[in-house]
This record gives structure tokens, sequence and C-alpha cells, in this order.
């Protein structure tokens, strides 16, 4: 019987440290940000990284992200991406997973419907089931 080296799941079911990863996209970043900011003071949690999407180029938070990342110098880090294809989004994460150093990574999406299916469908094929969904509480006019 062999001993899984990564947990991948839920973190509130776990009280080793973790690596979360948020999947997020221009809408889905207000909803996402006030847990970000309660995610950073929990102490079981090592790493934070933000897969950051925009469609226009304009990343909304960035401001934002920049200042979290100087006060958490060592466990939040941020991408900020133009979305160009879902293909090169998948190499961005399988490079995360694949440079993650923590016993546990869990994983949220938080974006448009269809930003999230298709997210969804990504860390499905590389063989990650359980991903939380942010529900969204703003939504584009």
């Amino acid at each position: 019987m062999s001993v899984p080296l990564l947990k991948i799941g839920t973190m509130q079911d776990s009280n080793i440290n973790n690596h979360w990863i948020l999947i997020t996209d221009e809408i889905g970043i207000a909803s996402v940000f006030p847990k970000l900011k309660g995610k950073l003071v929990e102490a079981r949690l090592t790493a934070i990284t933000i897969l950051y999407y925009s469609h226009s180029d304009q990343f909304l938070f960035q401001r934002e992200l920049t200042m979290l990342e100087r006060h958490f110098p060592t466990r939040l880090y941020t991408i900020c991406e133009s979305f160009m294809s879902f293909e090169l989004c998948q190499a961005t994460i399988e490079a995360v997973i694949n440079v993650n150093t923590a016993p546990a990574m869990s994983f949220m999406i938080s974006g448009n419907s269809e930003f999230t299916e298709k997210f969804k469908e990504i860390l499905s094929f590389l063989g990650i089931q359980q991903v939380d969904i942010q529900e969204q509480f703003f939504s584009c006019l």
C-alpha cells in the first residue's frame, strides 16, 4: 500500500499546510477577494497562488493584489495573464502544480459560467476532481 505524496482536496478537511490555487477572471475576482484576504491570515496555509485571467487586459484588482503580495511575500503569488486560449491557461496551471511544494493543494474557480466550466474541464483532465466554485456576487453589465 502506497501513501500519496500529494493530497488534492478541500482545505476545510485538512489540518496540514496547504497550497490554495485560485483561478479567476475579471468578474470572479470581485466575488472572491474578501475570501482571499481571509485565507491569507490562516496559519495553516503555506501558499496561495492566484491565476488571474483577463479578456480585456484590464486587471481590475491588480493594485490590491500587488499590495497583498508585498505584505505576504512568502505566501502569495499572483500570475496575471491576458486570456488567449484555454490551452495556454492549461500550461500555466500545469506549471503551478509542478512547482508545488506543499503537501496538499486545493482549487477554487471564480468567474463567469463559461470560464468556470472550461476550467473545471481542464482541472478534471489534469486529474483534479474536487474543485470549489465561488458563487458570483456581481455580474457583467
